[in-house]
């Protein structure tokens, strides 16, 4: 996916937590938004989306891949990877 340039949105918060699977997307240099409550429904989901559309737009001009954001409730984006010091 890296390789293509797609980005990334999953909603398996769990992700985060498995060592192996975060080394598998920055090994693959992708660029990812997770949603940490895994519980939204879907046209929650669809309106973060749309809320936060420039915020992400802007991360994906400013930040080089590989790197992966949470997005929280109400309207939030958080750098989980690389991260922040």
């Amino acid at each position: 996916m890296g390789r293509r340039e797609w980005i990334v949105v999953t909603k398996d918060r769990k992700i985060q937590q498995r060592r192996n699977e975060i080394e598998a997307l920055i090994s693959a240099k992708v660029r990812a938004f997770i949603f940490l409550d895994g519980q939204l429904r879907s046209d929650i989901m669809v309106a973060l989306i749309g809320l936060l559309m420039p915020k992400m737009l802007e991360i994906i001009k400013s930040y080089p891949p590989p790197f992966v954001f949470g997005i929280e409730t109400p309207d939030r984006l958080v750098q989980l990877y690389p991260p922040v010091i």
